[in-house]
C-alpha cells in the first residue's frame, strides 16, 4: 500500500511533537484516558479536542498515543503537517491508517491482503471505497471481541480542507459500525471541521484554550521551570538558578500557549547563545499587542534579535528572500534545491535562517527549511501582528510572480523530449528499469517543483504583469507536451487538467477574450482529458498516440505536429474537431451506470445541484466547474432549498437523526450530485447563457453529462430530448 511512512506517532520525524512533560497536562490526559477506557453505554466513540493555535494539542495526543501503545492498543495514528506533501494528502490517510492496523493484529492484515489481492488499485480509488475496503470491511470481520482499540488523527486541520472533511465525514457517519473504535482527533476550530462535527450526534468535544487559567498555568510554570534549568549546562556555561520572578513573568506571557513557552526556550537556549538571561530580558520587555498578544511578543522579540545582529537592510533583503520563499513554496525544497530555486547561494540561505532556529527547523542540506509552528507563518504574513515593516511578506504577488516566472524558467531550461532515455515508445512507465532513479537524475527537485506548481503561483499573480504573459505564452507554444511527458513521469499527471485550468482561467481575467493562448490551453485541457490515461500509463505517448489520435482541427494539433514526429500514422476515423461532451460519468463501483439528479440554479459560472436521500446508500457530493467535476464524499441528505442567487444557494439540512438542522451555503461553483437508481435531470432555472429545457430519464441508460460554458451549451445523452 503507498502510505506516508512519516505519519505515526512515533515515526521520528524533525518536527514531530515531543510528549508531555512528566507531571503536566494531567486532568485533559486523564480526560482523553478515562473516556477511552469507559465501557457505558452512550459513549461517544469519536473525541475532538480542539484548541488554537499552540495550545498543546499534538504534545497531547502524541502522549496518548504512547500510552495506549505501550498497552499495545493502538491502532493506528495518523499525525498530519503541512510542511510534508505526503502528511497533508488525504488520499493517503485510509492507506496508512490500513497499514499501521495491519502491522498490530494478524487477522486484520490477512483480511487487508485478500481484498488487496482483488483489487490492486485500492490505494488509488476513492475515499468512499478506500475507507470501506481498506478499514470498514475488514475491521467488521474480525473478532466481535477484541479490546478496544484507538485510532489517532493529529492537526486534522492541517490535511487539505475539503479532503480533511470527507475523511471527517466518512469517520463519523460510520464508526457506531465498529464499536471497539475509538477515535481521537484534534485540529484548530477550523469552519469545515466544525462543521461536520455539528452534524454528528454526540461528539466527544473538549476546547482547549478553555480549560481553567489555574491548571495551565501550573503545567507551564513546571515545563519552563525544567526547560529553564537545562540551558546553562546544555550551552556549557556556568550554572545559575533563575529566579522565581522570572520564571512567574514568563508563565504571564505564554499565557495559555505551550508553543510560545517552547517556542521561548529554544530562543533562550539556541545553540550560538553566549547570554541566555539577555535573551530571556528581551523577551519579558517585548511589548504586546493583539490580537495573538502572546505570540506577537515573542516573534517581535526574534525578529529584533536578527537586527541587533547585522545592518537592517541587509537583513530585511535575505529575510525577504529566503524566509518569504519558506513560507510561500507550496512544499518544502532540500537545502541544495531550495537555494537554486529561490537563486540564492547556500551561504546566504544559511545567513538568513542562522538567528531563527526558534521558529525554522535548521536544515542540512539534503533537508528541507521547515517552520517550527504555522502560527509564525500567520504573524509574518499579516502586516496588523508584524509592526517590522522589513519583515512582513506582505508583497505577495511579488513573491507569487517571482516563483511563477522561475518555475517556467526552470521548465524551459531542463525539459526535452524523452527526457530520461527510455527510447521505447512501446513500454509503459511500470516496465522502465529503474525509472525512479533514471527520474531522480534527469530532473531535479527543484524543476519537479516547477512541474508541479507552477500554476498554483500563477494563479495568485496580479493582471496586467506582461512577464507572465510572455512566461505563459512561452509555455504554451513550446513545453506543453514535455511538461506532460514529465507530470507522468513524476506520477502527477492526474493534477495536469486542473494546472491547465487554472491557467485558463488566468489568461481569460487577463485577456477578457478569447485568444491564441486562451485557445492553445483550452485544446491542451481537451487534449488532456482524451488522453490523459494513457499518458499517465506510457510517457511517451504523449507524442505519439495521443498525439496521433488528437482532431486536426485544433491550435494544440497545428502546433506540435510540426515538432513530433509520431511513429503512427492515422489514416481515417479521427475527427477533425473536439467531441461535444467533455468527459463521461461512471456510476458506482459495482458497475451501474443509473444516476438522479436534480439542477436547481445555473448561472454563467456555475450548476447548482440537489439530490434526494436513497435510505442506506452512499452520498457523493459533485463540485462543477469549467472544465472541471470534483467529487466530495456527503453521508447525509435530503437538502432544502432556502434560496440561491447567481452566486449561492442556500440550503437546510436536516440531521441524519432528524433533530438538528444545518444551514450551509454553497458558494460559486459548488453543486451537488448523488448516486441514485436512475437519471433524471431538470433544468429549473436559467440565464443569459442557457435555455431551459426537462431532459426526461432513459431507463437503464449510461448517461453522458457535460456542461460548457460561454457561448456553448448543455447536452445529455438521452433518448429523448424536450426543449421548449
Amino acid at each position: 500500500l503507498p502510505r506516508a511512512d512519516l505519519a505515526a506517532y512515533d515515526s521520528g520525524r524533525e518536527d514531530a511533537p515531543l510528549s508531555c512533560l512528566e507531571g503536566t497536562r494531567v486532568s485533559i490526559l486523564a480526560e482523553i484516558m478515562s473516556w477511552f477506557e469507559s465501557s457505558e453505554i452512550g459513549t461517544s466513540p469519536v473525541y475532538w479536542l480542539m484548541g488554537l493555535a499552540g495550545t498543546g494539542k499534538s504534545t497531547i495526543a502524541k502522549t496518548v498515543a504512547e500510552r495506549v501503545g505501550r498497552n499495545g492498543i493502538l491502532g493506528a495514528s495518523f499525525f498530519f503537517s503541512r510542511n510534508d506533501v505526503s502528511l497533508r494528502d488525504p488520499s493517503l490517510v485510509f492507506p496508512t491508517l490500513a497499514f499501521q492496523l495491519a502491522q498490530s493484529d494478524n487477522e486484520f492484515k490477512n483480511l487487508i491482503g485478500k481484498a488487496i489481492q482483488q483489487d490492486a488499485t485500492l490505494a488509488h480509488k476513492q475515499p468512499l471505497t478506500q475507507f470501506e475496503e481498506l478499514i470498514l470491511k475488514p475491521l467488521g470481520q474480525v473478532d466481535s471481541h477484541r479490546r478496544t482499540t484507538l485510532i489517532v488523527l493529529d492537526a486534522l486541520d492541517e490535511c487539505e480542507e475539503q479532503g480533511a472533511a470527507t475523511i471527517l465525514q466518512l469517520l463519523l457517519s460510520r464508526i457506531r459500525l465498529l464499536p471497539f473504535l475509538r477515535i481521537l482527533i484534534t485540529s484548530r476550530p477550523e469552519p469545515h471541521i466544525s462543521s461536520v462535527f455539528d452534524m454528528t450526534r454526540n461528539p466527544r468535544i473538549t476546547i482547549l484554550h478553555d480549560i481553567e487559567a489555574s491548571l495551565i498555568e501550573e503545567d507551564l510554570h513546571l515545563y519552563i521551570r525544567s526547560e529553564l534549568t537545562k540551558i546553562p549546562r546544555n550551552l556549557g556555561l556556568y550554572t545559575f538558578d533563575w529566579t522565581e520572578r522570572e520564571i512567574s513573568a514568563l508563565v504571564e506571557k505564554s499565557g495559555k500557549l505551550f508553543i510560545y513557552a517552547a517556542a521561548s526556550i529554544q530562543f533562550i537556549g539556541a545553540a550560538h547563545v553566549r547570554d541566555p538571561y539577555r535573551r530571556l530580558r528581551l523577551i519579558l520587555n517585548t511589548e504586546v499587542s493583539q490580537p495573538y498578544p502572546q505570540m506577537n511578543s515573542l516573534y517581535m522579540g526574534v525578529l529584533r534579535n536578527l537586527l541587533s545582529d547585522s545592518p537592517s537592510e541587509a537583513v530585511a533583503e535575505r529575510f525577504q528572500m529566503v524566509v518569504g520563499s519558506v513560507v510561500s513554496l507550496r512544499q518544502p525544497l532540500p537545502l541544495r534545491s531550495f537555494a537554486c530555486f529561490v537563486q540564492c547561494r547556500l551561504e546566504d540561505v544559511d545567513t538568513a535562517l542562522r538567528h531563527l532556529r526558534s521558529v525554522i527547523i535548521p536544515p542540512t542540506l539534503d533537508e528541507a527549511p521547515r517552520i517550527y509552528h504555522p502560527s509564525f507563518r500567520d504573524f509574518i504574513t499579516d502586516p496588523s501582528r508584524c509592526s517590522i515593516p522589513e519583515f512582513v511578506i506582505v508583497a505577495v504577488p511579488d513573491q507569487e510572480l517571482r516563483h511563477a516566472l522561475r518555475c517556467f524558467e526552470l521548465m524551459g531550461r531542463f525539459l526535452r523530449q524523452d527526457i530520461v532515455g527510455i527510447s521505447d515508445v512501446s513500454l509503459l512507465n511500470s516496465e522502465v528499469e529503474r525509472l525512479d532513479e533514471k527520474v531522480g537524475n534527469a530532473l531535479s527537485e527543484e524543476v519537479q517543483y516547477a512541474c508541479r506548481h507552477w500554476v498554483s503561483h500563477l494563479s495568485c499573480v496580479e493582471l496586467g504583469e506582461k512577464r507572465m504573459v510572455e512566461a505563459l505564452e512561452g509555455f504554451s507554444m513550446w513545453l506543453i507536451l514535455m511538461w506532460l511527458e514529465a507530470m507522468s513521469l513524476i506520477g502527477s499527471l492526474s493534477s495536469a487538467a486542473n494546472a491547465i485550468e487554472e491557467a485558463y482561467q488566468w489568461a481569460v481575467n487577463e485577456f477578457k477574450l478569447r485568444g491564441p493562448l486562451t485557445t492553445m490551453l483550452a485544446d491542451a485541457y481537451r487534449f488532456i482529458l482524451a488522453h490523459g490515461e494513457v499518458i499517465q500509463e506510457s510517457a511517451l505517448q504523449v507524442y505519439h498516440s495521443a498525439l496521433a489520435f488528437t482532431p486536426c482541427d485544433n491550435a494544440l494539433y497545428e502546433r506540435y505536429s510540426e515538432d513530433v514526429k509520431s511513429c503512427i500514422r492515422v489514416l481515417q476515423g479521427v475527427e477533425a474537431q473536439w467531441p461535444q461532451n467533455l468527459t463521461t460519468l461512471i456510476g458506482h463501483s459495482d458497475g451501474s451506470p443509473q444516476l438522479h439528479f436534480h439542477l436547481m440554479i445555473y448561472s454563467l459560472h456555475q450548476a447548482h445541484m440537489m439530490v434526494p436521500y436513497a435510505c442506506g446508500m452512499p452520498c457523493l457530493a459533485c463540485t462543477w466547474q469549467l472544465f472541471k467535476a470534483i467529487l466530495i464524499m456527503f453521508p447525509w441528505l435530503p437538502f432544502h432549498l432556502m434560496g440561491c442567487s447567481s452566486y449561492q444557494v442556500q440550503m437546510i439540512v436536516p440531521c441524519a437523526y432528524g433533530i438538528q438542522c444545518w444551514a450551509h451555503t454553497l458558494q460559486l461553483f459548488m453543486a451537488i450530485l448523488i448516486w441514485l437508481p436512475l437519471w433524471h435531470f431538470q433544468l429549473m432555472v436559467y440565464n443569459l447563457y442557457l435555455a431551459p429545457g426537462i431532459i426526461p430519464s432513459a431507463c437503464g441508460m449510461p448517461c453522458q453529462v457535460h456542461t460548457l460554458q460561454l457561448f456553448k451549451a448543455i447536452l445529455v445523452g438521452y433518448s429523448q430530448l424536450h426543449f421548449p
